[in-house]
């Protein structure tokens, strides 16, 4: 998230509306000293910042890092970041700035990169979605573990070709616990393997 314009900030107050349904934020990072702290609210992130002392800003210069982790890559291109009207940013007095340009960027992936999902929903009990992403023609295998590794139900095992897939996975034999996938590409030029985990309740 980048200023545009220069300014002195003393604290800053935002509300911003998460594209909940492809990703979850991990950590939000200040580019500056001060103190920070940030909580979700359903699908808004809600930070606040403030410092004793005004921190010079330039425009172009980075406010705040959101580092997140991307649920699902199906709606991610149509997502949006959304600033609430009520957020603003003071200068060393605490008088709220009226015209403030922020640049907040849309997400985006290179379509040259390998991109496995977090499963959603997760927890689930019967059926939940995975989504990857293939940059190129190759053989996938897909294969749903345990803990120890031991394949429980392979979901794909097919040559592919480049772009997303979305393979929905019916696991509701199993007990409730934690469970990993693999997703495993012999690609035309390079290859791929990538394991995250789920958790099943009931």
């Amino acid at each position: 998230m980048c200023i545009k314009s220069q300014i002195e900030i003393g604290s800053i107050s935002m509300i911003i509306e998460i594209p909940v349904n492809c990703l979850v934020v991990n950590d939000v990072v200040a580019n500056f000293e001060g103190t920070l702290v940030w909580h979700m609210d359903g699908n808004l992130l809600k930070i606040a910042w403030y410092s004793l002392k005004t921190v010079q800003l330039m425009p172009d210069d980075i406010l705040l890092t959101l580092r997140c982790s991307v649920t699902s890559l199906e709606f991610i291109g149509f997502s949006q970041w959304s600033l609430d009207a009520s957020s603003q940013i003071t200068d060393g007095n605490t008088t709220a700035y009226e015209h403030i340009n922020l640049s907040i960027p849309n997400l985006h992936w290179s379509q040259n990169q390998y991109y496995l999902s977090q499963n959603t929903p997760n927890p689930f009990s019967d059926y939940t979605d995975i989504s990857y992403y293939l940059p190129e023609k190759g053989k996938v295998s897909l294969v749903i573990t345990d803990l120890l590794g031991r394949t429980l139900l392979t979901a794909v095992d097919a040559v592919q070709d480049a772009g997303l897939k979305k393979e929905i996975i019916q696991l509701n034999s199993l007990a409730p616990g934690i469970y990993q996938y693999t997703l495993k590409v012999k690609g035309d030029t390079r290859d791929f393997s990538k394991t995250m985990q789920m958790i099943i309740e009931k």
